[in-house]
């Protein structure tokens, strides 16, 4: 027999195998980790597997097991093998989705949709086209086991949550011709310019909703009345924790968001102790709610490095005090989060005004900042003991200096050839120290300035005209075979269109 530990939802029969570290695509291990009969029958004593007939699954899962040894347990993980034959219809027609949006994305709308209507399914799974209501079931020895609750680790329900209303909004707007979307696990955001159109889209989703068996939690004809009678309520509403408007074209952290963030100040007073949950709780919506208020999240180092080395040996309900070198950080994060005004809702696809390339070599840097009238250039060497960095940090370092030495425009492009500097300039903040230094700083020259980037893009090295002059003392290349205004022309994708 087997034993199950106090933090697992799964089977673990010997304590041996705690030596053993499965690889993460331990489902391809068809014996050493496949799940017995001994397994599931201990599973289905715990209530987390119910034994139904074959007949009434139409997903079907291969199950197996990951020992995670530094934690002590065994997580158990169903694999789908087949998603729901009613869903894959609509899922087949999607040509491209976000598969999970981040809070700012959603938030990034064109203004030319001033009216929305939200909606939410019943529940996260319960109605795919399975008679049992379970997601997917586990065939065993001709017998049909469904999970009761999601295992331990799965990442497919979800995912296919996700798919499903992603495939729900994209066939609505493309059957209405008009509109725009959001689709966020279970939740979505129909925008439009006009009453007539919202109200079109609203039958045409709950339609196909009614096609898929699926329940939404809003009733449609109280939906349509809203419609109908509510102006201010479609341009002023509650989504996924944020308050939009589309009056003043704003978007803000919602009520409960902001009372949650309240009480944690007030802790913070008297103590920065609180168990492990609490923690990751309260993290998660500092990073949502900067997310949304667009706040640069490089000044809280400490608290993110307090986060990563405590995922590593804390346990859920452990208590754990806060490093003091990150107390005033939280505070201050707390506090620059609840006195922030709305955002505004700025363009998704708005022309910048100017567009900085920079590049960074072993013994130099360039960058090149193209206007609708005139090109600035600052270029250097690098001193003995800056050559010897990492080229990334040198790379981020280049983008830094020019941000400092450029007569900034209130918004401007940033073009690189590093992966690890779009990265870290799109996330805003960085792992290493150094790293979050330099992004920082960048901040700073932003804010003193008054400017901000809106977007950060990849170029190839051999297209990047900033790489002669970060190579200007040993490329071996004359000005002339450097020229820019040759660029320029040849790469309407960076150029500027004068307003």
């Amino acid at each position: 027999m087997f034993r199950l530990w106090s933090k697992l939802t799964g089977p673990f029969r010997d304590e041996k195998e705690m030596q053993k570290v499965m690889p993460e695509d331990a489902h391809l291990w068809p014996e050493e980790v496949q799940l017995d009969m001994a397994d599931i029958e201990q599973l289905v004593a715990q209530n987390l597997l119910v034994e139904i007939p074959v007949e009434m699954a139409r997903g079907f899962a291969r199950s197996f097991t990951v020992v995670e040894a530094a934690k002590a347990r065994r997580r158990w993980i169903l694999h789908p093998l087949a998603f729901n034959i009613g869903s894959e219809k609509l899922i087949a027609e999607i040509s491209d989705f976000v598969k999970f949006p981040k809070p700012e994305a959603i938030a990034q709308q064109t203004l030319s949709f001033p009216l929305a209507v939200c909606l939410d399914f019943a529940w996260f799974y319960g109605h795919f086209e399975t008679s049992t209501g379970h997601y997917m079931a586990l065939l065993k020895h001709n017998r049909c086991f469904a999970p009761t609750t999601v295992a331990t680790g799965a990442r497919q329900p979800p995912f296919f949550a996700q798919l499903l209303t992603q495939a729900l909004v994209t066939k609505t707007l493309r059957t209405t011709g008009h509109g725009s979307g959001d689709a966020y696990i279970d939740n979505v955001r129909f925008l439009a310019s006009n009453q007539e159109e919202l109200a079109r889209i609203t039958r045409t989703f709950f339609a196909l909703c009614r096609t898929m068996n699926i329940t939404v939690n809003e009733k449609e004809e109280e939906v349509l009345r809203k419609i109908r009678t509510d102006w201010n309520g479609l341009q002023q509403y509650p989504f996924l924790g944020m308050i939009f408007d589309h009056k003043a074209n704003t978007v803000q952290i919602g009520e409960k968001t902001s009372e949650k963030l309240r009480a944690a100040r007030e802790k913070f007073e008297f103590s920065f102790r609180m168990t492990w949950r609490e923690w990751q709780a309260l993290f998660g919506l500092c990073v949502f709610a900067s997310q949304v208020l667009h706040v640069p999240r490089s000044s809280r180092y400490w608290i993110y490095k307090f986060m990563r080395k405590k995922a590593y040996t804390c346990k859920d309900d452990e208590e754990v005090t806060l490093w003091s070198s990150a107390q005033d950080l939280w505070t201050n994060w707390l506090e620059e989060l609840l006195a922030h005004p709305p955002r505004h809702i700025t363009v998704d696809n708005e022309i910048p005004e100017a567009v900085l390339v920079s590049d960074a070599s072993l013994t130099g840097f360039g960058a090149i900042l193209f206007t609708p009238s005139e090109e600035f250039i600052v270029a250097g060497h690098w001193s003995p003991e800056q050559a010897k960095r990492h080229i990334n940090l040198l790379e981020l370092m280049a983008v830094r200096i020019a941000i400092g030495a450029f007569p900034l425009p209130p918004k401007f492009r940033i073009v690189v050839d590093n992966t690890s500097t779009v990265g870290q300039l799109r996330r805003g903040s960085s792992c290493k120290f150094r790293y979050n230094a330099q992004i920082a700083i960048i901040h700073r020259y932003l804010l003193e300035q008054g400017a901000r980037i809106t977007d950060v893009q990849y170029i190839r090295s051999e297209d990047n005209p900033a790489d002669f002059w970060s190579r200007l003392a040993t490329c071996g290349r004359s000005p002339k075979e450097g020229s820019l205004g040759r660029w320029w022309r040849r790469s309407p994708h960076y150029s500027v269109t004068p307003s």
